[in-house]
């Protein structure tokens, strides 16, 4: 939230002096969402008059309604640009990594974060000089804009060559990120999604239902429906009959919810990773990931918009997958995914699958009867994610794939994946079963090795 707030698009707008009373009675009303320091709340409060754009908080907390004009037009600029940033900031942790992608950085449009924390680098400069420039700079190297700069450090020299691996310690970040959006997407604080005495995942899911409140999920939570999951898990009838009850629901308003849950969306992910061609996966390896994502909700639809009452903009649901080590919070790869557009979406698995049934060595035939399956899987409600990454260090990894929804609160799908990344071996040996003493070694490499020692 506070990088966030401190985008260049927000930070220019400008704070007037007849802001400063609706702006203190925001502040208070505000409070519970904010990391005050109650010793100083003189100071809290001054430094929130600063952060105009903390106004975007209103949206948490429902209390838009009690800004003035000239405020509640800043309020409703920042929530139309609030998904695009949101996504930039994404983009922007993902390609922050200068030392490994020195020259596929990209410099955008407008530079939504604080310039001072945003480097690029050029072609002319060589890797190890503007590393070597970045490290003598003291400057550049305050806690802030190492985040930005590197999170990691994690490149390495193998075999004489520069091997980049960097896959970013920002899991946490991201994962804080997209949570962030579904909060404003459904207007609901962000305390609400801290663990509660029956729940670790706190009560926002509930509360982006219509005629939701804590004390309706406190006397549905008697009833013993204390998550999210298991209200959803629950046939019509007994939830009809659950919130009838215990909430004392009536009809239409039981009718309202079920309405919204049955738009809700519902995940699967079946992934794979490989280096494509060979056995087992090598350190420095480029290794592919694919998973196929399959989505389906209770009205049947597979295209549809988020129920955002408090939204007052257009939104189309996105989808992050993520997968990433979080024993070291770091995110291997990312690619944003989209149910909206199922005529691209045939385009691009078609095109993908058909590159590598070719570079797999198959035939017409073969490739053709592939590529079918995939346009159909598509049609069903299924997205295919490939993407690229190079193998890190030797290790058995135990990995999760995310895929969270921006739009919706308890939709997301997490996955686990165990990845053995193997000991890079000598040429030749590839096939060979990597064992405790050492690679295997093929015939004939030993025999030219005496023949060398001989001559």
């Amino acid at each position: 939230m506070e990088v966030f707030t401190k985008a260049a698009e927000y930070m220019e707008i400008p704070v007037r002096r007849t802001d400063d009373e609706p702006l203190q009675k925001l502040f208070m009303s505000v409070r519970s969402e904010l990391n005050l320091d109650l010793k100083n709340i003189k100071q809290e409060q001054a430094k929130f008059w600063k952060k105009h754009p903390a106004i975007v908080k209103a949206q948490l907390t429902h209390e838009s309604t009690a800004l003035t004009p000239a405020l509640l037009d800043d309020f409703r600029h920042m929530l139309e640009l609030a998904p695009w940033l949101l996504e930039e900031l994404l983009k922007t942790m993902y390609t922050v990594c200068v030392f490994c992608k020195p020259f596929s950085l990209v410099k955008r449009q407008r530079t939504i974060w604080t310039s001072s924390n945003y480097y690029v680098a050029t072609p002319s400069v060589s890797v190890d000089a503007w590393k070597s420039s970045i490290l003598q700079d003291e400057k550049m190297l305050n806690k802030t804009d190492v985040w930005f700069i590197c999170t990691t450090f994690q490149c390495y020299w193998k075999d004489g060559s520069y091997t980049p691996y960097c896959p970013g310690s920002w899991m946490a970040e991201a994962v804080g990120v997209i949570e962030l959006s579904q909060c404003i997407i459904q207007a609901v604080p962000l305390s609400a999604r801290k663990s509660t005495g029956g729940s670790a995942e706190g009560v926002a899911s509930f509360l982006q239902l219509p005629h939701f409140s804590e004390s309706v999920i406190k006397k549905v939570a008697r009833k013993k429906v204390r998550t999210f999951q298991e209200l959803r898990d629950t046939n019509v009838e007994d939830r009809a009959e659950l919130l009838a009850q215990a909430a004392g629901f009536s009809p239409d308003k039981v009718q309202d919810v079920e309405m919204v849950l049955e738009m809700m969306p519902s995940l699967t992910v079946e992934v794979t990773c490989e280096t494509e061609g060979e056995e087992g996966i090598q350190e420095g390896d480029i290794a592919t990931v694919q998973a196929w994502i399959t989505l389906s909700r209770g009205n049947g639809l597979i295209v549809a918009l988020p129920h955002a009452p408090y939204f007052p903009f257009h939104k189309e649901e996105n989808f992050w997958f993520l997968l990433v080590d979080a024993v070291s919070n770091n995110v291997w790869f990312s690619q944003k995914v989209s149910f909206m557009d199922e005529a691209a979406a045939i385009t691009a698995a078609s095109k993908t699958i058909l590159e590598m049934m070719e570079v797999s060595g198959a035939s017409i035939k073969e490739t053709s009867e592939e590529v079918k399956k995939a346009v159909e899987r598509v049609r069903g409600g299924s997205r295919l994610v490939m993407g690229k990454f190079p193998a890190p260090m030797e290790e058995n990894y135990n990995l999760t794939c995310y895929c969270l929804c921006d739009s919706w609160i308890g939709c997301d799908n997490k996955t686990n994946l165990k990845v053995k990344i193997l000991r890079r071996t000598k040429a030749g040996t590839r096939g060979g079963h990597v064992s405790e003493e050492g690679p295997l070694v093929e015939d004939g490499i030993e025999e030219e090795d005496e023949n060398e020692e001989e001559e």
